[in-house]
C-alpha cells in the first residue's frame, strides 16, 4: 500500500474554539474532541479521545453473561479489544495555583475506594 502525504493549511486559531473528529475504524467509531486554549489557542485546553476498545470492552459483562468460564477467550476475541487504547491518563489543574497533576483512573480509585 503506497502512504501518501497529507498537507493542510490551518486557519488562524482562535481562544475557546471546539473541533470534533468521527471516524468509522476497523474495531468501531473512534471520536476526537479538541478544545483549544483561552490564552494561549496552540495548547489545547481539553482533548477527549474515544477509542473503540474503551466502548466495546463497557458490553463485554453482558456478553459473557451466561457462558462458561472456557467460552471467554472467543467471546473476547470477538470484539478485538486493545487494551492499550482503554488506558486513561487526567489532568488536573488547581484554578487557584495553576498548579497541574497528572493522574490516572487507577489512581483515583486506589485513593477514593475502599476494598
Amino acid at each position: 500500500m503506497k502512504t501518501r502525504r497529507i498537507q493542510v493549511e490551518a486557519g488562524e486559531l482562535e481562544p475557546s474554539k471546539e473541533a470534533v473528529g468521527k471516524v468509522e475504524a476497523s474495531r468501531g467509531e473512534l471520536f476526537y474532541y479538541v478544545k483549544s486554549g483561552e490564552e494561549n489557542p496552540h495548547i489545547p485546553n481539553t482533548v477527549r479521545i474515544r477509542t473503540p476498545s474503551y466502548r466495546n470492552n463497557a458490553g463485554l459483562p453482558f456478553m459473557l453473561k451466561g457462558y462458561t468460564v472456557a467460552d471467554i477467550p472467543t467471546i473476547v476475541t470477538s470484539i478485538d479489544p486493545c487494551y492499550s487504547c482503554t488506558d486513561r491518563a487526567i489532568i488536573l489543574k488547581d484554578e487557584k495555583t495553576g498548579k497541574q497533576t497528572v493522574t490516572t483512573i487507577r489512581d483515583i480509585i486506589r485513593k477514593n475506594v475502599t476494598l
